[in-house]
């Protein structure tokens, strides 16, 4: 692991945020292909060339300038926007003045999945959200959990990169579309309270829809039925706990599964290995 902070603060709202990076899978460089962090430049930000293997996700709170590529041209970014830095695309960001911004990276092979399921709200390299306390509080959770975590948690780390990552883009498409808010509080359902088995014609109707409009519009929404859209989350939450050292059965009993076996069969089923085997390749 390679983490490192300053002396140079930033302070928005109740927060004061240190300068600071923390880089690992790698040497602290763009190589890394898991890293977070904060950086400050008192002078302005300039990367003029710029090219990252990796996917990265920049927020801004301070400094005005521009993102400029091949494909989209000169756009202009600031206070509030998101900059996806897409791999392996040559670009420049230049911010003049005093300059505050939060960067996350995950692999390329993530951002490939993100791309074939559309989970990006744009491919569009700025994106304005607006400065929200929230995004920061999330960033600073991700800094403090790669800080901390050790080797073999990395990979319930990278899922939760991942997770952060599309709940940004997932606020982008909110904003640009509000309609779209309700749908998003019913994946919101689906993706927590695995214990409890939710029927989704109540749950339908509890949004003021019909089954068949809430899930027509989910499916269009998100890529998938909203049943699928459980079971996947589910899926991801089994990871989790099986990388924090909690044993087959014990996983299907906290997510409701009758037994061991049945738990087994829907995680081979999404994941295409056996839960014995994802333990074994992420050892």
């Amino acid at each position: 692991m390679n983490y490192w902070d300053q002396k140079k603060i930033f302070k928005f709202g109740e927060f004061e945020i240190k300068h600071q990076a923390c880089h690992r899978l790698g040497i602290r460089n763009l190589k890394s292909p898991l890293r977070c962090g904060f950086q400050i430049c008192e002078n302005g930000h300039v990367n003029d060339p710029f090219k990252t293997p990796q996917y990265a996700l920049v927020y801004i709170l301070s400094g005005s300038g521009y993102y400029e590529d091949e494909q989209y041209g000169r756009l202009d970014a600031g206070p509030g926007c998101f900059v996806q830095r897409f791999p392996n695309i040559p670009h420049k960001l230049r911010l003049e003045g005093y300059s505050a911004s939060f960067f996350v990276a995950m692999p390329a092979e993530a951002a490939s999945m993100f791309r074939l399921t559309g989970a990006f709200a744009s491919m569009k390299p700025v994106m304005n959200v607006g400065l929200l306390p929230m995004i920061v509080s999330h960033y600073l959770k991700m800094i403090d959990s790669l800080k901390t975590k050790r080797d073999e948690e990395l990979m319930s780390v990278l899922i939760k990169v991942q997770e952060m990552i599309l709940g940004f883009h997932q606020l982008v498409k909110k904003q640009a579309n509000p309609s779209q808010s309700i749908l998003h509080e019913a994946a919101s359902l689906l993706s927590r309270n695995f214990d409890e088995k939710i029927h989704l014609p109540d749950l339908a109707e509890k949004l003021n829809l019909s089954y068949a409009t809430f899930r027509k519009n989910f499916q269009k929404e998100m890529g998938v039925a909203p049943g699928d859209f459980r079971i996947f989350k589910k899926i991801e939450f089994a990871q989790e706990l099986l990388l924090e050292n909690y044993i087959v059965k014990e996983t299907a009993a906290k997510l409701n599964y009758p037994d061991a076996y049945a738990f087994s069969r829907q995680f081979k089923k999404v994941t295409g290995v056996a839960p014995s085997i994802f333990l074994k390749m992420n050892k």
